[in-house]
């Protein structure tokens, strides 16, 4: 995520969440394996989707499923998906330089929106998010589940050289409070 992505000033993941959340207990999944990690994002009950709405202009990010790792060294990732709103210009410009920005509201399935936003590893300095282009990362949805994959057994390495017991999903969807879940990672190179 460009300045989408956000963290605590010393790079760890939040013990407790911002008041403005919500803990979410629902059914995500960290599985990491020695060349994939693969993060599934509970179902959403809704069947279609609008994005680039006018009246969102306001809002930094309008959709977004992004899962937080700590690394080595006390640096953290942002691994995921997120759709700047319209009007954001820092963001609107860089989604530019990859498709033409669309006019007018869209509307679609959960397919045709994650086709219209962006994805990537990130790692996270201060409060900017900066992509790391050697990593390569896959969104697609399983039925109504957004699914998050990192692919390359040196990416999936880097992420998760220490570790961790626990990685944070991040969900923010229009018009709902932001849902934060922490999760158990299954480590399945063993």
């Amino acid at each position: 995520m460009t300045a989408a992505c956000t963290r605590s000033p010393a790079a760890i993941t939040p013990i407790a969440p911002p008041l403005a959340v919500e803990l979410d207990h629902g059914a995500y999944a960290a599985t990491v394996g020695r060349d994939k990690a693969r993060f599934v994002f509970t179902p959403l009950t809704q069947g279609s989707f609008e994005w680039w709405n006018p009246a969102e202009r306001q809002q930094l990010t309008t959709y977004s499923w992004t899962v937080l790792v700590r690394g080595p060294g006390d640096t953290a990732y942002s691994v995921g998906y997120w759709l700047p709103a319209v009007g954001f210009e820092a963001d609107a410009t860089e989604y530019a330089k990859e498709r033409a920005l669309p006019e007018g509201t869209q509307h679609g399935s959960l397919d045709d929106l994650l086709a219209a936003g962006t994805h990537a590893v990130c790692v996270l300095e201060g409060h900017v998010a900066i992509p790391l282009g050697d990593m390569q990362t896959h969104v697609r949805t399983e039925g109504r589940h957004v699914v998050v994959e990192v692919l390359g057994g040196r990416a999936v390495h880097r992420l998760f050289a220490l570790r961790p017991s626990h990685v944070t999903f991040y969900t923010y969807l229009p018009d709902e409070r932001p849902r934060i879940a922490h999760v158990s990672v299954t480590y399945t190179d063993r």
